[in-house]
């Protein structure tokens, strides 16, 4: 679905490209390397958007994928970093 739709972005047929990527995925699908589905459909729905000049709707639907994205990010459980980035981070910010 959405390599059709990037081939169709290619060919500068955005109108096309739309209509091949079909309606938005009911629930976040979320593949094993950890990438939301979703946020791409919605990604590329607002680069559509914003080459048809369209760029309200185009904002809209970029916001919506930044939403599907968090919320995705937000049923993982926290990486432990273990206290040294932190504390690597403190001290670049002293000097």
């Amino acid at each position: 679905m959405l390599l059709k739709a990037n081939v169709e972005y290619l060919k500068q047929n955005f109108v096309k490209g739309m209509k091949v990527m079909g309606p938005p995925p009911k629930s976040p699908i979320v593949t094993e390397s950890g990438e939301c589905i979703s946020a791409f459909y919605y990604n590329n729905l607002s680069c559509l958007h914003f080459h048809l000049t369209r760029y309200h709707l185009g904002v809209y639907f970029l916001c919506k994928a930044i939403e599907e994205n968090d919320s995705t990010l937000n049923g993982f459980p926290p990486l432990d970093r273990g206290g040294h980035a932190i504390e690597i981070e403190l001290w670049v910010q002293l000097e």
